[in-house]
């Protein structure tokens, strides 16, 4: 029966290390007997934020994990943002100064969110549902079709200007609702699902390179394309790409490329 086979690769901002990366990407497996399908996530924090790092590494952890929203709707999100909130709050850690110990009260930390659930792999009728909240993309390629779904449905000109996004803050959880973007797509053997970052996702839509993109197998392959492509004009962020390929076979492997 089909299943997924999932890899992420990831790259810094240019002059920056590994552990400097403000991305996020989890996978988690389907399990037929409770009913729960697989499920993926991606998420970009901002990089004035603070302690975006540990703000998108909760986020990320938690979706994929038990205690993630049971469904992706409104009503499971929304209950998800205040527990992720409130763990936020009691997490916080020694400050180092009284200007960190203000800006963890005022400002908080923020993320942008993208995730979705693959549902049916069991089945005859695979398919998928996702939210986005912010400006990361998942595109959907099709064998002889090129790109079949998107969400959220954002041109390359909309980036950049105050996108949504999970706020630490509770004062922001009605903003969050009401931002949430959602869709869904059937799925083919041999599709692949990808999840990126604002600044791949932008330039996906502006360069349409997706040959480029499907031949990249390996994270040296990866990182040299996207030093390429940072040369051509492409923003200098934090990359990731969350790429889940449609299976014939069973195949239960989640690859983090560094």
């Amino acid at each position: 029966m089909p299943d997924l086979q999932t890899v992420v690769f990831h790259e810094p901002k240019a002059g920056m290390s590994a552990d400097e990366w403000e991305d996020g990407a989890g996978h988690r497996d389907a399990d037929p007997v409770v009913g729960r399908p697989a499920r993926l996530v991606v998420a970009d924090g901002a990089a004035e934020a603070y302690d975006a790092i540990v703000w998108v590494d909760q986020l990320v952890t938690s979706f994929v994990g038990p205690d993630g929203p049971a469904a992706l709707e409104p009503d499971d999100l929304d209950r998800w943002f205040g527990a992720m909130q409130e763990r936020w709050v009691e997490g916080a850690r020694k400050f180092p100064n009284v200007f960190a110990e203000h800006k963890f009260r005022t400002m908080g930390s923020f993320a942008t969110l993208l995730g979705c659930d693959v549902h049916g792999l069991d089945g005859p009728r695979p398919y998928w549902r996702g939210v986005a909240l912010g400006d990361a993309v998942l595109f959907q390629l099709r064998k002889g079709e090129g790109v079949v779904a998107q969400l959220p449905d954002i041109e390359a000109e909309a980036f950049g200007i105050n996108p949504d996004g999970v706020f630490t803050q509770p004062s922001q959880r009605a903003r969050m609702r009401a931002g949430l973007a959602f869709t869904g797509h059937d799925l083919r053997p041999d599709d692949v699902l990808y999840l990126t970052t604002d600044a791949l996702a932008q330039w996906l839509l502006r360069r349409d390179c997706w040959a480029e993109v499907a031949a990249i197998e390996h994270p040296r392959v990866f990182r040299r394309w996207v030093v390429e492509q940072r040369e051509r004009g492409m923003k200098n962020d934090d990359v990731t790409m969350l790429r889940a390929e449609v299976t014939a076979g069973d195949v239960e492997v989640l690859v983090l490329c560094r």
